[in-house]
């Protein structure tokens, strides 16, 4: 559970407690329904953030499929440092370099060659910009 989501849960307890204290002295039964009540928007507040954060999270593009086409993002691993990028190897065995918006292929000579880029609407695209 991440800080926020223990600040959200702890913020909501004490406004159960507080609407409840308050709800009990107008109505005898005020208590429950100010909990219940407490408890249905935070619900709705958990399911708004969570919405939010997927939202914003597929908006991020994982790697691109390998240039062999056999492996996607998830196949993937990281397995060092090139001239300041982030190192990935897929299971074909294929080295890539990330480098702000692009998706370099390492040669066995140590050189990079343009694979893809991130392209409009987020999305991987043939990189076609010689280095």
């Amino acid at each position: 559970m991440s800080i926020i989501n223990m600040a959200l849960v702890l913020l909501t307890a004490i406004c159960a407690f507080i609407i409840a204290a308050l709800m009990a002295e107008i109505w005898g039964l005020g208590e429950y329904i100010g909990i219940s009540l407490v408890i249905v928007i935070y619900l709705c507040l958990v399911g708004i953030l969570t919405l939010i954060q997927s939202t914003l999270h597929s908006r991020r593009p994982p790697r691109p499929v390998c240039e062999d086409g056999q492996c996607h993002w998830n196949d993937y691993r990281l397995v060092g440092c090139h001239s300041g990028n982030l190192v990935w190897k897929c299971r074909c065995g294929n080295k890539y370099a990330k480098s702000g918006k692009r998706f370099l292929k390492l040669r066995e000579d140590g050189r990079r060659r343009p694979f893809m880029v991130i392209g409009g609407h987020h999305r991987w695209e043939p990189d076609t910009r010689n280095l």
